[in-house]
């Protein structure tokens, strides 16, 4: 494998809907994607995938991150956030088919593919057994930091951030 630093990228912000026509249409080379993205770019083209999360087990892989001035000024609507998204994980666990439904739809995704990616190995970690994350051994502290640093480099922020404040884990492969 060719040795690719990431100085030889050229980083392209997009959404992850326009991932897929992006790679059809040869609009870009690669992508970080994920589920249930991810389903749909697997089972439409043939591409190569160099990296899965599967490859770091029990790694956290999504946090919602926030500075500390933008969640005083919006602790509100931070707080509905996390609770739609919990509210979202219990009725899909209730196998609610109106919440699979809009989930799926949101995603543009039949509801078979949506749990098909989402069963995939992701584990979502109710809210309150987030904490211990943060505080017991720091596994948290260390993923900001490195995603900070990893940001930084690929000039994504302007400067390394020490002191962002975790709202809520997503998602731990």
């Amino acid at each position: 494998m060719n040795k690719i630093t990431l100085q030889d990228i050229t980083m392209i912000p997009m959404a992850q809907e326009f991932m897929y026509n992006a790679l059809k249409t040869n609009e870009v080379d690669a992508a970080v994607t994920y589920p249930p993205f991810l389903t749909q770019i697997n089972s439409k083209l043939k591409l190569n995938q160099i990296f899965s999360s599967k490859e770091i087990p029990s790694e956290i892989i999504d946090v919602l991150l926030t500075s500390k001035r933008f969640m005083d000024l919006y602790q509100y609507q931070l707080v509905k956030v996390v609770n739609g998204f919990e509210e979202a994980k219990r009725l899909a666990t209730d196998n609610n088919f109106d919440a699979w439904n809009i989930m799926a739809s949101r995603e543009h995704l039949s509801v078979a593919d949506f749990k098909t990616a989402m069963s995939n190995g992701v584990v979502l970690i109710p809210y309150n057994d987030q904490e211990k994350l943060y505080f017991t051994n720091g596994e948290l502290i260390k993923l900001i930091s490195r995603m900070s640093n990893a940001l930084f480099e690929m000039k994504q922020i302007d400067q390394i951030t020490p002191h962002a404040v975790p709202v809520f884990i997503l998602g731990k492969r």
